[in-house]
């Protein structure tokens, strides 16, 4: 894979005496995130202390969405963590990142926190950090809390993607709420005829 050529990369600029700079190191771990190998990449952060270099935002927002790609809730949070430790502020994409990474495991609660942490921070959710906390408690059975949720972001004039609508529907078809389903059904599709309107 693309990790392996740039780890390959990066012995080579060692043994050569060359030392890779913290672009070389989160080029790297950005690859092992896109493999969701998040136990490698959190050994690059470790090998970027040890190099007496400093992980910047980039560098963690990596680690952190490899966490996410494996499901790894309770590491991303302990990245999050350690990343304000060192006074590096997270951004959108790290936020989106750890609640992704709770949803795959339906901790709902733990991605609501987030997404309130987030706001908190001065940060405005979009419609991808939505989508992933809907997603996360529809995973968690949690239907009250999705439509809550969706609604909240229709409010703040942020418009539902395919994916958002895919996520609510498939929250009420596991609560078996048909009604709901056909209503968001009819709505996804006046949505869509009114972008081909235009």
């Amino acid at each position: 894979g693309q990790w392996e050529k740039i780890f390959t990369l990066l012995s080579s600029m060692e043994n050569r005496n060359i030392v890779p700079d913290i672009v070389s190191y989160n080029t790297y771990i950005s690859a092992c995130a896109k493999q969701g190998r998040w136990q490698r990449a959190a050994d690059v952060l470790t090998a970027i202390r040890a190099k007496g270099l400093v992980p910047n935002l980039r560098s963690y927002n990596g680690v952190i969405s490899a966490c996410a790609k494996d499901g790894e809730w309770k590491q991303s949070l302990d990245f999050l963590q350690e990343m304000q430790s060192y006074e590096i502020m997270p951004d959108i994409h790290t936020y989106t990142a750890c609640i992704t990474a709770c949803g795959r495991d339906a901790e709902y609660q733990q991605a609501l926190d987030l997404l309130t942490r987030m706001k908190d921070d001065g940060i405005s959710p979009d419609m991808v950090a939505y989508t992933a906390t809907i997603s996360a408690c529809g995973n968690a059975d949690q239907l009250e809390q999705v439509v809550k949720l969706f609604e909240e972001m229709k409010e703040q004039n942020i418009v539902p993607s395919r994916a958002t609508y895919s996520v609510v529907l498939s929250a009420c078809e596991k609560a078996q709420q048909w009604d709901l389903a056909t209503k968001f059904l009819e709505e996804r599709d006046s949505q869509v005829a009114g972008k081909i309107k235009r």
